[in-house]
């Protein structure tokens, strides 16, 4: 959780253009305009860019107890919709926002527990039935943790204000000792399993399978070998909704991975990869695909932080 000295610049335009979040308010309106950026993408259909345009500020978030933001993944089952999560210090809960920085619902996550929450994803149910968000308790500055657990909830079918969600928890152990991790992805073919990405500066990262089949449990998790370093902290990571392509950042930047049809989430993060901007965030620690895969929003943490999108040219 330590700040790159070395971010993308911002267009400052975007920044500037946005109003300041009322800091003690839960929620407030929604920059209509950027909702709409957002969710006029899914008219053309999902698929990748063929090339992403400037960086564009969406907003900031509306709320104070999204102070911490973590993690970021665009909600499969309401259009416009993605999840969202503080890092540690916080209950076991996720919150759906829009990307103006709207909180639409809160909801508490029965059955988890809240060490340290790093990233989230959303994928097909493992079980064939409707779209199911997983959230990874991941986080280990130390590396000193015996096991971590993520926890596997189904969208609801309709959003509430406030409300509860049952979870199952898969509690992992690492074959090869404790690592710190803030990077999740989930294969978006079946949702049946889970790739950690290890934060480090070492010369590579570790990759550990983590198996999301069955009613939870305990269970060692798959080394799946290391990919070369990042340059950087990395920090979040996203599968893309309909392609073979993965987006990892760091606290500088992010980088996009494009395979093969049928490449799984170890081959895809060894394909080579191009770097993707991001806005000049203090302590950014969420990225996620739309849920169209045409663009990316990315977000940092902080009280009234900045919300930001690059969308297809």
């Amino acid at each position: 959780m330590t700040p790159a000295d070395d971010a993308a610049a911002l267009d400052a335009s975007a920044v500037d253009a946005l109003p300041d979040a009322p800091p003690d308010a839960n929620t407030s309106a929604p920059d209509a305009a950027a909702d709409a950026a957002v969710d006029a993408r899914a008219e053309a259909g999902c698929g990748l860019c063929a090339e992403y345009g400037p960086i564009d500020g969406q907003g900031r978030w509306r709320t104070t107890v999204l102070r911490e933001v973590s993690g970021l993944a665009a909600s499969a089952a309401h259009p416009g919709i993605f999840w969202a999560h503080n890092d540690s210090g916080d209950s076991a809960r996720l919150f759906a926002v829009r990307a103006s920085g709207e909180v639409v619902g809160e909801y508490a996550i029965d059955g988890a527990g809240a060490v340290d929450w790093e990233d989230i994803a959303v994928a097909p149910c493992a079980d064939g039935g409707g779209s199911c968000v997983v959230i990874g308790d991941v986080g280990d500055n130390p590396s000193t943790r015996a096991s971590v657990d993520l926890y596997r909830v189904r969208e609801p079918a309709t959003l509430e204000s406030s409300g509860n969600l049952q979870s199952t928890r898969f509690r992992v152990r690492y074959p090869m000792g404790a690592m710190n991790c803030e990077a999740m992805v989930v294969d978006r073919r079946d949702g049946a399993s889970a790739m950690l990405i290890e934060k480090t500066d070492r010369s590579s990262l570790r990759l550990v399978r983590v198996d999301l089949t069955g009613a939870g449990g305990e269970q060692m998790g798959e080394e799946l070998g290391t990919v070369p370093s990042f340059g950087n902290l990395v920090t979040a990571a996203d599968a893309h909704p309909c392609a073979p392509a993965l987006i990892v950042r760091t606290y500088a930047t992010a980088w996009e991975m494009r395979g093969a049809p049928g490449d799984s989430l170890a081959q895809i993060a060894r394909a080579p990869r191009v770097e993707r901007q991001t806005a000049a965030e203090v302590q950014g620690e969420a990225i996620a695909y739309l849920s169209d895969g045409r663009g990316y929003l990315t977000a940092t943490e902080g009280v009234s932080s900045l919300i930001t999108a690059v969308f297809c040219r």
